[in-house]
């Protein structure tokens, strides 16, 4: 029987936060037999998130970040919580821009690696689960 893996991390946004969000995933994903492929997609979304909060809520630093990343041997769950601005209207959609668009396709890519990925702000407050279904390796 294989034991769930969790890992977390809290700070402040900064670009120094994608080599603590690598640790925390690899960490988590340690002992767990897995697909190269199904690492690369979850890692990729959860990236990209990542890039989302520092790149648009955390505008006005300093913002307070935590994320925790949880691996079972049914799903990988990844979740972040920021006190950065509220993501805009839409965010929660799946389309990818138009091909003029020079920004927005991160998170479309994210939802299209994963099984999904939402966000909702609650209390000031944001909120961000990347979930992906673990397939045997």
């Amino acid at each position: 029987m294989t034991a769930d893996r969790t890992a977390g991390w809290s700070g402040t946004a900064t670009p120094g936060m994608f080599d603590e969000v690598h640790r925390c995933l690899d960490a988590a994903w340690a002992l767990l037999p897995h697909g190269p492929q199904e690492r690369a997609l979850f890692d990729t979304a959860v990236a990209e998130v990542a890039a989302n909060i520092l790149q648009h809520t955390a505008a006005h630093l300093p913002v307070d970040v935590r994320f925790l990343v949880t691996i079972t041997p049914e799903r990988a769950h990844a979740r972040f919580t920021d006190t950065g601005a509220p993501a805009p209207p839409g965010v929660n959609a799946t389309a990818l821009p138009g091909p003029a668009a020079e920004s927005g396709r991160g998170l479309a890519l994210a939802r299209a690696a994963v099984d999904s990925v939402t966000y909702a702000r609650t209390a000031g407050v944001n909120h961000w689960d990347v979930i992906a279904a673990r397939r045997p390796a």
